[in-house]
């Protein structure tokens, strides 16, 4: 018997077919770049970034923030994997404190875009509310 998914409906691109067209590997030097996007993110707020495989990447007061910073994405879209996500939502119930997503769009270095969600999961950047620093500052207070 052949087994074959094509994502249902019929004719149109799957699922897995649009995952590895969009994939992007990253290294070392992506790494680096999003970990002083944090960083940035956290002396912005005046919080503290935390160590790697911690569940947030930002602790500023009561405030834990998951910090997103696209740098070649093809799409605008953010992704938490299920496993991370509950990791991160145990982490602020645990800890009483206000979980937020904040996306650093980099893919056109002369304009910046800062982009803000409370709590966590996967989003568009569409549908998160585009901020200033300023602005963000002020959704922490």
């Amino acid at each position: 018997m052949n087994y074959r998914w094509d994502g249902g409906g019929g004719g149109g691109r799957g699922k897995r077919e649009r995952a590895v067209q969009t994939y992007v590997p990253v290294d070392a030097s992506v790494r680096r770049a999003a970990g002083r996007q944090q960083m940035r993110i956290a002396r912005v707020v005046g919080g503290e970034s935390t160590l790697d495989n911690a569940p947030l990447d930002v602790l500023v007061g009561r405030h834990g923030i998951e910090v997103k910073a696209l740098l070649s994405q093809k799409n605008d879209k953010l992704t938490m994997h299920p496993e991370s996500l509950a990791r991160k939502e145990a982490f602020v119930r645990r800890e009483k404190l206000v979980g937020h997503t904040v996306a650093i769009d980099l893919r056109d270095p002369k304009a910046p875009q800062l982009y803000y969600a409370k709590g966590f999961g996967s989003f568009r950047l569409s549908g998160m509310e585009r901020v200033t620093v300023k602005g963000l500052q002020e959704k922490l207070q």
